[in-house]
């Protein structure tokens, strides 16, 4: 017969409810403590990519300098200033440096003596290209503007003012309409330039064939702040419905503007001759006092910014990369971005 004591032992060995409750919140504690810290490793190891990527294009741009002895141009177009709208010939920077960024296939495949958004250059562009895209920003990989439905995006713009302005010919940083800077004409040195910089990509944004905004970007606003925030960025939880296009091809439907948040910065612009795109030839000028919008929305270009947390990253000419932060004065990243000021741009 079995012993009861023996049942009695071998009972005693278990856990009982509240310790096991007990050993469950502390599991539950250390995962709390530890997932920050994970989360932190997963940015850390994503924003280092993405200063790879940089690294990458500024290799690009220096072969590209080595075959021509110039900077490719911000973007190609018969006249300016740039509309953000699928009207011209706009081949991007971006599209220029494709050979020295391993992709000669997309470059063979894009026909140069015929817009970016040309029928026959809709393959190319189609091409979602994985080094420009930053891998902490989770929003489309492909724009959903009529006609370049499908596009690949960049979150990598080049810097072609430090003042909020149309992209046009008299632009002060390195990449703007016809440029193709010599280093010899970056007066304050690569060293002391901005390149190159980060933006939050956007589903109206005509893809990186393009010499428009979605491959250009001022100095107008802070980092991480840039005005008319709907149209520049994919924010989580916003929804962006596509742009529709008028006989024209200019869009219809304009997103609103929040007065609010413009560049105090930010010259107005008068059109004369009735001017409603590049093709028109009529003159763009700034018009004292500045009010705090353009006239035309489809004129301001925008500003940089990222996901990672309290800044972004820069590729300065000279091919080494910056993290600067949103709360940089305004006047030291103009200067940053402004390629003859006589200022350095220091420090940042």
């Amino acid at each position: 017969m079995p012993d009861p004591a023996a049942f009695r032992t071998r009972a005693s060995r278990g856990f009982t409810l509240i310790e096991m409750l007990v050993v469950i919140a502390i599991i539950a504690i250390l995962i709390a403590l530890l997932l920050p810290a994970v989360q932190q490793a997963r940015e850390a190891a994503r924003r280092n990519q993405c200063k790879s990527n940089l690294m990458q294009i500024g290799l690009a741009l220096q072969g590209y300098y080595d075959s021509f002895a110039r900077l490719p141009a911000g973007t190609i177009n018969a006249r300016g200033p740039v509309y953000n709208h699928p009207s011209g010939f706009h081949h991007s920077w971006v599209a220029a440096i494709l050979p020295h960024l391993d992709q000669i296939p997309v470059f063979a495949a894009i026909d140069q003596s015929e817009s970016s958004y040309a029928e026959v250059n809709g393959r190319a562009a189609r091409v979602v290209i994985p080094l420009l895209l930053c891998p902490s920003h989770v929003g489309a990989r492909t724009s959903g503007a009529p006609p370049m439905d499908g596009a690949g995006l960049s979150n990598y713009a080049g810097a072609h003012h430090p003042d909020a302005a149309p992209i046009q010919a008299t632009n002060h940083g390195t990449f703007y309409l016809n440029s193709f800077l010599s280093f010899d004409e970056i007066a304050d040195g690569q060293s002391h330039t901005i390149g190159v910089g980060e933006q939050l990509r956007d589903p109206i944004d005509l893809g990186w064939i393009s010499g428009t905004r979605a491959t250009l970007r001022n100095g107008g606003t802070r980092i991480n702040d840039t005005p008319m925030r709907r149209p520049y960025a994919n924010d989580p939880g916003t929804e962006t419905s596509p742009p529709q296009l008028d006989e024209q091809g200019r869009y219809t439907d304009v997103y609103p503007i929040d007065q609010s948040r413009q560049a105090a910065t930010y010259g107005a612009l008068v059109e004369s001759d009735e001017n409603d795109g590049d093709e028109d030839g009529g003159a763009v000028m700034p018009r004292p006092p500045a009010p705090p919008l353009p006239e035309n929305p489809l004129l301001n270009p925008g500003g940089f910014g990222s996901q990672h947390v309290g800044g972004a990253q820069f590729l300065m000419l000279d091919g080494s990369v910056r993290f600067i932060s949103e709360n940089v004065d305004r006047k030291v990243f103009h200067n940053l971005i402004d390629r003859a000021d006589g200022s350095l741009g220091l420090p940042y």
